[in-house]
């Protein structure tokens, strides 16, 4: 079994005393005769420092941290083997926000509040040739 640690915080840097669910999404396992069956597990994580340290069967987990009336969820994979790994490194859905520019504009007030609607996206830009009939800067008439 791995031993799987971590901190958690909250976007402040505070740490946070949170409850961790580990719930087994591979299970049950068959194999040399032997039914694993699930191992889901549920911890919680040191109100000092915000750390935690669990053990876990080889497969994947759906991870749900809950703190302070939110809940964050994402997957992890362990390995076979032993030892530890921190579990950002065992994660198999993004930890980060993308963050995408919106495509929407303010465009009325009604009743006093801002409403946002999406707009279409503008025609490709286009060009066209100039043409000055004036003479240009180095003309001598």
């Amino acid at each position: 079994m791995i031993t799987v640690t971590g901190k958690i915080e909250d976007a402040t840097g505070a740490v946070l005393h949170a409850r961790i669910d580990f719930t087994s999404q591979s299970t049950p396992l068959a194999g040399a005769g032997i039914v694993t069956t699930n191992t889901d597990v549920s911890i919680r994580s040191n109100p000092s420092d915000g750390t935690f340290s669990v053990q876990l069967a080889p497969g994947s987990y759906q991870v749900n941290i809950s703190a302070e009336g939110q809940t964050t969820s994402f997957t992890i994979a362990v390995p076979n083997g032993s030892g530890f790994a921190a579990i950002d490194t065992l994660t198999t859905s993004p930890l980060l926000y993308p963050f995408v520019a919106p495509n929407t504009v303010w465009n009325r007030v009604l009743n006093g509040n801002i409403t946002v609607s999406a707009i279409a996206n503008p025609p490709a830009p286009t060009t066209a040739a100039v043409v000055y009939s004036g003479g240009h800067q180095t003309s001598a008439s």
